[in-house]
């Protein structure tokens, strides 16, 4: 099959198109960053990451702003045009832990933000060369459609967790990056995962892909309330654990934390 026809098809929305020429920019810097900081000292290995950040942002943020002159833009470290309806939503290094360690589990993603709703997300896996992207026509890994896992047995189930629970029946993988969590929910490599984001941008790319896929689905837990999260719901306004999964084990999961 031509890949250009399926690229033309599944990602014709400019915003798409713009996500994915950013994030393989931010990718390929990622890989090659990541073969040299194994040589590097360790206590000098934040300094690294921070000067591909500082170098990488401004640029990132010079692309997205070129190509969408009213769009705004959210990092962890700055917002820009902060009253603009529409605002993409970029995190250059997901997984900075594993990446500082030399360990390969780690992604770059940008999402999309308009009237408060997260509408399409794009993650890159630049060691393993995966594309997971959200939009209206649904999921897709690299340009295939994705779904849910249709496990419903707790006892076969895998989840990804970034904080302990007790509990001896549920299966548990630490992966250290909280948007590879919910894009292996979205595409069935995890039945579910449960997060506790610190700011939206550890989130964003993530939402879409668990919300747009059929049999998603995305509840947040605040001071001990658990609701099923909307896409409208205030985003900034942080939930104390997000909790993603097929339908059929979602309520188990709640019932976990």
């Amino acid at each position: 099959m031509n890949m250009n026809i399926v690229k033309e098809n599944v990602f014709k929305p400019f915003d798409m198109m713009v996500m994915e020429e950013a994030l393989e920019s931010i990718g390929k810097t990622l890989a090659r960053d990541f073969n040299e900081i194994k040589h590097i000292n360790f206590e000098k290995r934040e300094k690294f990451i921070e000067r591909f950040e500082n170098r990488t942002i401004n640029f990132i943020i010079n692309l997205l702003h070129q190509k969408r002159l009213d769009y705004g833009i959210i990092t962890k470290s700055m917002m820009f045009q902060e009253e603009a309806e529409s605002k993409w939503i970029i995190n250059l290094l997901d997984g900075r832990e594993n990446f500082l360690r030399g360990i390969g589990v780690f992604c770059c993603a940008i999402a999309v933000m308009k009237n408060n709703e997260i509408v399409s997300s794009m993650i890159l896996d630049p060691m393993n060369s995966d594309l997971f992207a959200a939009d209206e026509k649904g999921v897709f890994l690299n340009y295939r459609k994705v779904y849910v896992s249709k496990n419903v047995e707790i006892e076969k189930s895998m989840f990804g967790l970034n904080q302990n629970i007790n509990n001896p029946n549920i299966k548990q993988r630490k992966l250290g990056s909280t948007l590879l969590n919910m894009a292996y929910v979205a595409n069935g490599k995890l039945d579910g995962c449960i997060e506790r984001p610190t700011h939206l941008c550890d989130y964003a790319a993530g939402l879409a892909l668990v919300k747009k896929v059929d049999n998603g689905l995305v509840s947040v837990r605040k001071d001990k309330k658990i609701s099923e999260l909307p896409l409208d719901n205030d985003l900034l306004d942080l939930p104390s654990d997000l909790i993603c999964s097929n339908e059929k084990l979602h309520d188990y999961l709640k019932k976990s934390i």
